[in-house]
C-alpha cells in the first residue's frame, strides 16, 4: 500500500503496487459484509467491460475485510478537482455527469449497485475519460434518503447520489446555473425514489442534452419552437411513467369509433425509415430512444438509443402531424387525443409486436419527432413496466 485515494461511508481505497506483475493498482478495502453479496457482485462487476467503470483485476476476503484490486486510474477524482479548481461550468460538469451515469448504468446492467458513490468515486484521467471506482459490494453506504432511514437501497439511490454528485459539481443552486441543469439535478435528488430520473442512462441522455443546448433565440413558429426550449423551461420532466397520465399501460383499447382519423394518409409521402401501413406508417428499422423531455408545453428532441443494448421506448407506428409539433399539456397527454389513441392503441402494439404476450402491459405514449423538410411525425412508442429492454421487439 501506498497512499490513501479516498474514503467513502463504507470503504477505503489506497494504491499500492502489484509485484508480481510491476504496475500501479487501486485496493478498495471495506468490512466484510455479506461474504455471498461480495462474492457475487465482484463477479459481476468483473464482468463489465465498459470505460466508464473500473477494471476489475482479483477481489476476496481476508480478516474480516473484503478487498477489490482493480486498474489505477491516472489523474484525479471529481473531489480533488472541486477542491483544486472551484465548482465546474455546467457543460463540463453534465459531461462529466453524462459519462459517470453511463458506467452507473452499465454496473445496473450487470444487477451491481454502486451504493456508496460520491465525487471521490469519479476518476478523472489525464485523457479526459471518466471512470466510476468506490463500489460497496459488501456493504452498501447511506447516500439517499431511503438509505439513511434504513430502508435498502436500489438503481435509484444510484441516481440520488449521481445527482448529489451533479450538484457538488456545479457548486449548488447557483444563480448563474442554467434552468434546465438546475431542473435535472433538483429531479436527481427527489427525496421519493419514484419522482426521480427512471434510470442512470435516462439521466446520462438528459445531462447530455441540457448540457449542448444553444442560448435560446426569439422567434415564433415550428422552425423557432426549439431555440425557445430553454427560455420557456420551467422544470424537466421525463416521460416514462413518472408524469400521471403522460403514458398510458397497456391491456385495454381506446374505442375506435369515437377516434378521429389522422389528418392525413400514407398516400401523402412515406417518410423515410417507414412503410405505409393504412392510415399509418410502420417503422422499417428498430427506432428507439432514451429521454423524452418535456420544457414548458414543448417536447425536447428524442434522445435516439442504439436498439441492441438497454434503452427507454421504441416506436411502434407513426402518423403524419401536417400542423406541426402540438402543445403539451399534464391535463390531456397526446396519448389521450382522438387521433393518437386510435394509432397507438392497445391493439395496434399488440399487431406490430414480436412478441405480443410479452409486450401486452407496456406502457404506451406518443411524442412528436421532426423528419426533414421541417416535416413531423407523431410517433406511438412503447415501454416496459419495468422501465427500460434490451433488443427491439417491434420493427421486422
Amino acid at each position: 500500500m501506498e497512499d490513501r485515494i479516498s474514503a467513502g461511508a463504507t470503504s477505503e481505497e489506497w494504491r499500492a503496487v502489484d509485484e508480481s506483475q510491476s504496475r500501479t493498482v487501486a485496493v478498495e478495502i471495506s468490512p466484510a459484509g455479506d461474504p455471498d453479496r461480495f462474492t457475487a457482485a465482484a463477479s459481476a462487476l468483473a464482468r463489465i467491460d465498459h470505460p466508464a467503470v473500473v477494471k476489475v483485476l482479483d477481489a476476496g476476503l481476508a480478516g474480516g475485510f473484503s478487498y477489490l484490486v482493480t486498474a489505477f486510474t491516472d489523474g484525479e477524482s471529481l473531489a480533488q478537482r472541486l477542491a483544486r479548481t472551484g465548482r465546474l461550468a455546467p457543460d463540463e460538469a453534465m459531461r462529466i455527469l453524462a459519462a459517470a451515469s453511463e458506467g452507473v448504468q452499465a454496473a445496473h446492467d450487470q444487477d451491481v449497485l454502486h451504493g456508496d458513490l460520491t465525487t471521490a468515486d469519479v476518476r478523472l484521467g489525464s485523457d479526459g475519460g471518466v471512470t466510476i471506482t468506490g463500489f460497496a459490494l459488501a456493504r452498501p453506504g447511506a447516500t439517499s434518503p431511503e438509505q439513511a432511514q434504513g430502508r435498502p437501497g436500489d438503481r435509484r439511490s444510484d441516481v440520488y447520489a449521481l445527482g448529489k454528485v451533479a450538484q457538488e459539481s456545479l457548486g449548488g443552486d447557483q444563480a448563474d446555473v442554467p434552468a434546465p441543469v438546475l431542473a435535472l439535478v433538483h429531479r436527481a435528488l427527489a427525496d421519493d425514489p419514484e419522482q426521480r430520473w427512471p434510470s442512470a442512462l435516462v439521466l446520462a441522455d438528459v445531462a447530455r442534452q441540457v448540457a449542448t443546448e444553444p442560448e435560446p433565440e426569439v422567434g415564433t413558429g415550428a422552425k423557432s419552437w426549439r431555440r425557445n426550449l430553454i427560455a420557456a423551461v420551467v422544470a424537466v420532466l421525463v416521460v416514462g411513467g413518472i408524469i400521471a397520465g403522460i403514458a398510458v399501460r397497456g391491456g385495454g383499447d381506446t374505442d375506435a369509433a369515437s377516434a378521429a382519423k389522422p389528418t392525413a394518409s400514407a398516400g401523402s409521402g412515406v417518410p423515410a425509415g417507414f412503410s405505409a401501413c393504412g392510415d399509418a406508417f410502420c417503422p422499417t428499422e428498430p427506432m428507439c430512444w432514451n429521454a423524452l423531455v418535456q420544457t414548458g408545453t414543448q417536447a425536447m428532441p428524442p434522445v435516439s438509443a442504439y436498439c441492441p443494448g438497454s434503452h427507454v421506448w421504441e416506436t411502434f407506428l407513426a402518423i403524419p402531424l401536417p400542423d406541426g409539433p402540438p402543445v403539451l399539456t399534464k391535463a390531456k397527454p397526446l396519448i389521450k387525443e382522438a387521433a393518437a389513441a386510435k394509432a397507438c392503441s392497445a391493439a395496434a402494439l399488440k399487431a406490430q409486436s414480436k412478441k405480443p404476450a410479452a409486450t401486452v402491459h407496456w406502457i404506451r405514449a406518443a411524442w412528436p419527432v421532426e423528419g426533414t423538410g421541417n416535416t413531423w411525425l407523431l410517433h406511438c412508442i412503447a415501454q416496459p413496466k419495468a422501465g427500460t429492454s434490451t433488443g427491439a421487439v417491434f420493427a421486422p
